[in-house]
């Protein structure tokens, strides 16, 4: 149930942490779609490897990656900084001031997997 579950913002030093629930997202927000291409990071893996040494691939099933993992996707949901906006208002509009607008988001799940 989208009103069950919470998508949760924090601030880099953590100190300001504010919950949003998905059907609030849903209700409050425009839907918008987004045609992309993404691209794996972990593309070249093992030219990574041959010219740094060893990396975070070694010994996987992906150490001997090559060129090519790219996709076209259609992302469809609520625009972020639409959403930033609402949580951090005072932070975006320090940012909007400076000039800035190039924040660092880092998504992390449940599992701590980032």
């Amino acid at each position: 149930d989208s009103a069950d579950h919470e998508v949760v913002f924090s601030l880099d030093d953590e100190t300001k942490e504010k919950s949003i629930s998905v059907k609030k997202l849903l209700d409050s927000f425009r839907n918008v779609s987004v045609v992309s291409i993404i691209q794996c990071a972990g593309n070249r893996a093992s030219k990574d490897a041959e010219m740094n040494g060893t990396n975070g691939f070694a010994g996987t099933i992906f150490e001997k990656i090559q060129d090519g993992m790219v996709g076209n996707i259609l992302w469809e949901g609520v625009r972020l900084s639409s959403v930033l906006k609402e949580v951090f208002p005072n932070e975006c509009a320090e940012e909007e001031i400076a000039d800035k607008e190039k924040w660092h988001v880092v998504f992390e799940g449940e599992d701590e997997y980032y």
